[in-house]
């Protein structure tokens, strides 16, 4: 119960914390929101802004799971996520270097799909953030992707039904040699295939 009350308390902060920053944007405020960005990381999920801006994705995740609680380290996945890429959008407002949003976009979506994927308890909505996915996925570009992120990329896809998608997903995996693939594609057109069942 305390941990539990400990998450909605950072998730209504993070709520406050971003709604100022939406403020700031839709004013014109570019500076401001960013500086709000960049305290909120520091005061909320408790991770230096600079340290955010050195590592990958991939370290951010490692770092966050260091505590050894998931449901914490998921949710701090999708506040940094949400942070990073609206940084990313005022940077490119702003018109400052076109590098940042880049990879500011490429961090964003490694740590949505993170936090969205392993998050398995139902008291957040979570499908909110599924815009977020989907205007990152049509703003990076697609070579920037890394196999990791376009691996889980592909999971959220299975998991939210949509296998269209997911399919495209998979055929660039396997087109990269992506390990242990095979597998992944077996199971995936055996779930096509149940679901084909179950329609008929």
């Amino acid at each position: 119960m305390i941990k539990q009350d400990y998450i909605m308390k950072m998730i209504e902060q993070f709520v406050n914390a971003l709604a100022k920053i939406l403020f700031n944007k839709e004013a014109g405020n570019y500076k401001e929101a960013i500086n709000d960005i960049e305290g909120t990381l520091n005061n909320l999920v408790g991770v230096d802004h600079f340290l955010i801006n050195t590592l990958s994705g991939k370290d951010i995740i490692s770092l966050l799971n260091i505590t050894k609680d998931s449901k914490k380290a998921n949710i701090q996945c999708i506040i940094i996520a949400k942070l990073l890429k609206e940084k990313a959008e005022l940077n490119s407002l702003s018109k400052k270097d076109k590098s940042i949003p880049d990879i500011d976009y490429q961090k964003s979506l490694s740590l949505f799909l993170e936090g969205i994927l392993n998050y398995k308890a139902d008291d957040i909505d979570l499908s909110k953030y599924y815009n977020d996915v989907n205007e990152i996925v049509h703003r990076i570009n697609d070579s920037k992707i890394s196999k990791d992120t376009r691996f889980k990329l592909f999971k959220y896809y299975e998991q939210l039904g949509e296998y269209k998608k997911a399919g495209i997903e998979l055929n660039k995996l396997k087109n990269i040699d992506f390990l242990g693939i095979e597998n992944e594609e077996i199971q995936f057109h055996r779930k096509l295939n149940e679901q084909k069942a179950e329609e008929t």
